[in-house]
């Protein structure tokens, strides 16, 4: 009985093996011609910055090595055509390979905001992403709700303590969903706008952010909950251990 199962296992596996190997013969065999591309937008229900025109743009029009069409498989270089397409800011990933059907496909991951940017500075609109990443800004068809950073942001600022903000409201539903903008003043100090409420919040410069975004909900539970939202004109978290808020007059 025991050696029947492993009889049974051993011609399992090597059914298994075989068929592997024959599938990645297929893929590399010397006469694979490719006939056609194929486009995948891997997370296009989560954003729609990349369609398949922009890449298939990039296949066709940038570079005669590009076009795969009536070139084999072994010899066309597609890491060449991953790296170009990841030089796109709104490309975090791209994967070409053959598939058993002579097409080459390209499977597309595009880049994850978590904030605007409108600045100056910068001289264009822009997303940081995920990994504090600057992407060039495109209008997606899908809504990106991400707050707004505007006033004096350079690139050093966006990629240091604007990335550290924003992904500390990011990490934390209430802020997320709270926090709508962003002021970064010549100072240096962050100025917030929250959706509730006719007020802004001085955050100073971004550092004990646990310890401010406390502050700040017990302030808004002990006396904005009972005093109304709009009894006060700024909340200034600036000062370490205290809240400096002024009434509105």
């Amino acid at each position: 009985m025991f050696k029947t199962v492993l009889r049974t296992i051993g011609i399992t596996l090597l059914i298994v093996y075989l068929s592997v190997c024959g599938f990645i013969w297929r893929l590399n065999k010397p006469d694979m011609v490719y006939r056609e591309v194929r486009v995948v937008i891997c997370d296009s229900t989560d954003a729609q910055f990349i369609d398949e025109q922009d890449i298939l743009q990039v296949v066709f029009h940038s570079a005669d090595s590009l076009n795969p069409i009536g070139k084999k498989a072994d010899l066309y270089d597609a890491y060449q055509l991953e790296k170009i397409l990841e030089r796109n800011t709104l490309i975090a990933d791209a994967n070409c390979y053959p598939t058993p059907d002579s097409i080459l496909r390209i499977d597309i991951y595009q880049r994850k905001p978590i904030l605007r940017i409108k600045s100056n500075s910068l001289n264009h609109d822009c997303y940081l992403d995920r990994e504090g990443e600057l992407m060039i800004y495109k209008p997606s068809r899908h809504a990106v709700e991400v707050p707004v950073a505007t006033g004096f942001v350079t690139k050093e600022i966006a990629q240091g303590p604007l990335f550290e903000l924003a992904k500390y409201l990011r990490g934390h539903k209430r802020w997320r969903e709270e926090i709508v903008q962003i002021y970064v003043e010549n100072n240096g100090d962050f100025l917030l706008v929250p959706r509730k409420g006719d007020h802004t919040i001085l955050l100073g410069p971004v550092d004990e952010l646990e310890t401010k975004f406390d502050h700040l909900e017990t302030f808004y539970k002990k006396v904005l909950d009972k005093k109304g939202w709009n009894s006060y004109r700024n909340i200034n978290l600036k000062f370490k251990g205290q809240i400096v808020a002024e009434k509105r007059k």
